[in-house]
């Protein structure tokens, strides 16, 4: 474990309830993120991911453990994070630019600032000329490119992305990976990125994670090699092909393992 990392988490571990209804999400994990890479988590339905994820993100406390940023250990949310989620969580009665404008308002900056800033984001994520449009007259991907503009508007150093592409659809979903990866190349920020998609992991990260089915542990760290800049085109290649079946395999092991143990209580 370096302790210089960007993120670290230490024997970290979480449980709702008590007693009977006792339920442990999040079991152990330890792992440890460098500055600027690009991680995913991956596992069955339920392992834990988005707890794990919405403990980095100070939402929810660990019931123990250690979750360090920087050296220093989470306390709540702060505006060293980023958080997009799976839903666009937009304010939909304010426009484009007046959403991504939102998290500046916590900073230091004058109102010609904010805006300034805002638009370069809104442009970076291809949609200038859109910055007086309401979520509602946009589509689920551009909804999504204004949650990216506004999470990275306000300069964290960490992304935290909770399934940000699993409402779209396929078409769509493969042109986001793509932007996604070129404003990364671009901003230079550390991303922690959650999802069910093998291939979405395997294309967009530097390690991917798997867990194992709840309680969450990390099962395993796949090291992807591929050569940056990626394009989409590398899915069809055989190195490609070989980590989908290495990583697909480590999870059907934790299905089939899910599904034993709920059978064995059902008997």
């Amino acid at each position: 474990m370096n302790s210089l990392s960007k993120l670290c988490a230490e024997s970290v571990h979480k449980t709702f309830g008590s007693g009977a209804r006792k339920t442990v999400a999040v079991e152990d994990v330890t792992l440890s993120i460098e500055t600027n890479e690009f991680i995913s988590i991956v596992g069955t339905s339920g392992c834990g991911k988005s707890t794990f994820l919405n403990m980095v993100a100070g939402l929810i406390e660990p019931s123990g453990g250690l979750l360090t940023i920087d050296g220093h250990p989470v306390k709540g949310p702060g505006l060293d994070r980023g958080m997009v989620f799976q839903s666009y969580t937009l304010f939909p009665w304010q426009t484009v630019l007046s959403n991504v404008e939102f998290g500046l308002s916590k900073k230091p900056y004058r109102r010609s600032e904010r805006r300034d800033i805002a638009l370069r984001h809104i442009a970076m994520v291809g949609l200038a000329g859109f910055e007086q449009s309401y979520p509602s007259q946009l589509s689920g991907g551009m909804q999504q490119r204004v949650a990216i503009a506004r999470a990275l508007a306000y300069n964290p150093s960490i992304l935290l992305m909770d399934e940000p592409f699993g409402a779209l659809d396929a078409q769509t979903r493969g042109l986001m990976q793509e932007l996604l990866l070129k404003v990364w190349e671009k901003h230079k920020v550390t991303v922690v990125f959650i999802t069910h998609d093998v291939d979405e992991a395997i294309f967009l990260s530097d390690r991917v994670y798997v867990m194992t089915a709840r309680p969450g542990r990390i099962k395993a760290q796949i090291d992807v090699t591929l050569p940056r800049p990626r394009d989409y085109d590398m899915q069809i290649t055989p190195p490609f092909i070989a980590l989908k079946r290495q990583i697909m395999a480590l999870i059907r092991e934790e299905s089939l393992r899910s599904i034993a143990h709920e059978e064995h209580f059902d008997a």
